[in-house]
This record gives structure tokens, C-alpha cells and sequence, in this order.
């Protein structure tokens, strides 16, 4: 818990049953979410024949490496990375 007593934030925090700030938890929440989502763009890719649809799922794919590495780098930022399980 000594990474949540040393931030600094203007607004209120919230904690959840687990020890938790809520905003974190939205920051994970968004991780997990944009992983499954690449896993299934993944998945798509590997199983679509059509130019056009690989064209648009590679694209999609891109876009949510990027958004991947925003929410990793925020979590690293906000030292979660090893108290909550991501890797």
C-alpha cells in the first residue's frame, strides 16, 4: 500500500475492497479490456481470407498496440505492476 500513500492527486480517491484506488482500478480495467480486444483482432486476423478485412483488422491491431502501451505505460507510471498481477 505504500505506492497509493505517495501519490499526489488534486482529486478525491476512493477505495475499493481490496485496497484499491478507484481510478487505478479504472486504469486496469482498460488494460484488461484493450489486451482481450487485441487477443481477439489477433484472432481474427489469423482466421480472415479477404484483402480488404486484413487490411482493417491490421489497422485495428495498430491501433490497439497503441492504446496497449498508453495504459501499460500509465500503470508502470503509477507503480502497479507487480501489486496487481500485470505483466
Amino acid at each position: 500500500m505504500a505506492f497509493i500513500s505517495a501519490r499526489k492527486s488534486s482529486s478525491k480517491m476512493f477505495f475499493s475492497q481490496n485496497g484499491i484506488v478507484e481510478e487505478d482500478a479504472e486504469l486496469i480495467n482498460s488494460l484488461e479490456q484493450v489486451k482481450s480486444s487485441l487477443a481477439f483482432a489477433h484472432q481474427t486476423f489469423d482466421i480472415t481470407t479477404d484483402l480488404t478485412l486484413l487490411d482493417s483488422v491490421s489497422y485495428e491491431i495498430m491501433s490497439l498496440n497503441k492504446k496497449y502501451e498508453y495504459y501499460l505505460r500509465r500503470c508502470k507510471e503509477r507503480g502497479l505492476m507487480g501489486s496487481v498481477g500485470i505483466t
